[in-house]
């Protein structure tokens, strides 16, 4: 009996599956290149937020050091180094003063003169900032923040920690830094990816605001991506 059944060949099998097999290649390929940039870009945005956060919260402490409302003279920068500051601000433990000073309804709150209440033994007065290595292995990685009960992390994944001093002139102070004459405090930090981009190299040398190299990377370059930020804080409450 004739057959009318129709099928592929092999060959036409294998036709077909060598262009499936182009397609998917392709597809994965490019799959993997937006996952990849997904990776990356997540790891620039974390660092970005890392930074910023560390920059913002210490710059808003350091700018009260030396907070002394009360004229007690127990507030002031204790030691100062390129790495390390500590200080302390006489900045709570005020009691209320039974009256509502803004109107809300409440009279829980203390007023200005109140607020802070002549010592600097409360907690967060007596702060101090730490550029420590975190896991041993001879490089800082960490900065560490410490109000009294031990270091406690503040930014992972730093590659500097850089203050400059400066006095009421706004010269650069030299080691050993005299704390009651400082002025306005640099700070500078440098931040990086947790993991190193392939095909990227820094070979970058970091400077702060003086001009001086605070981090090399010209001399060991590696493929970790960083960013800097800068900034000068004015004292509020010491030579001002």
């Amino acid at each position: 009996m004739p057959s009318n059944n129709k099928g592929f060949t092999l060959i036409e099998v294998l036709i077909a599956l060598g262009i499936a097999g182009v397609v998917l290649a392709a597809a994965y390929s490019i799959f993997m290149v937006q996952q990849n940039s997904y990776k990356r870009q997540e790891q620039i945005t974390e660092m970005q937020q890392n930074l910023r956060a560390a920059m913002t919260f210490m710059a808003r402490e350091i700018r009260m050091a030396g907070a002394d409302p009360l004229s007690t003279g127990a507030a002031s920068i204790i030691s100062a180094d390129s790495h390390t500051l500590r200080f302390s601000s006489d900045v709570s433990g005020g009691q209320s003063d039974g009256i509502d000073n803004d109107h809300d309804g409440s009279i829980d709150e203390a007023d200005e003169e109140r607020f802070s209440d002549g010592d600097v033994d409360d907690s967060g007065e007596n702060i101090s900032y730490t550029f420590t290595d975190s896991d041993s292995d001879g490089t800082p990685d960490r900065i560490d923040r410490n109000t009294g009960g031990g270091l406690q992390p503040l930014a992972e994944n730093i590659d500097a920690l850089d203050f400059v001093y400066l006095d009421g002139n706004g010269a650069v102070m030299t080691a050993p830094i005299d704390t009651g004459a400082i002025s306005a405090i640099q700070m500078t930090i440098i931040a990086r990816t947790e993991r190193g981009f392939p095909n990227y190299t820094d070979n970058t040398a970091y400077q702060n605001l003086q001009g001086q190299t605070i981090l090399d990377k010209s001399a060991n370059p590696d493929n970790y991506r960083r960013l800097m930020a800068s900034t000068t804080l004015k004292l509020r409450n010491i030579n001002p």
